[in-house]
């Protein structure tokens, strides 16, 4: 009998199948009103456990938001305009972190 053989290498290939993850569940910061535009509000902070290259992501507002800027790397948030108590008691915004990859 005749028989033919081959060695085989089969790779594991990493896949984007963590999301990344928020420090806090919940952000609460507090600016006084009437502030110059460019105030610094706070920071969020979110990581992913991927390895590289599919643990960068960037951070952003789920919908438009007149009031604040987020860095999308740094996920520092400023004020884009001046704020008014009596207008508006408090402002709730949805932050989200967006991967640069997808599986």
């Amino acid at each position: 009998m005749c028989v033919g053989e081959v060695a085989l290498t089969i790779n594991v290939v990493d896949i984007n199948d963590e999301r990344p993850r928020f420090e806090l569940p919940v952000y609460i910061f507090d600016v006084e009103e009437n502030q110059s535009p460019g105030i610094e509000v706070g920071v969020v902070s979110a990581a992913d456990r991927e390895l590289s290259p599919f643990n960068q992501f960037t951070l952003n507002w789920r919908s438009p938001v007149d009031q604040f800027a987020i860095d999308s790397q740094t996920g520092v948030i400023t004020t884009t305009q001046p704020l008014d108590h009596e207008l508006q008691v408090y402002h709730s915004q949805a932050c989200i972190a967006l991967h640069f990859t997808t599986n």
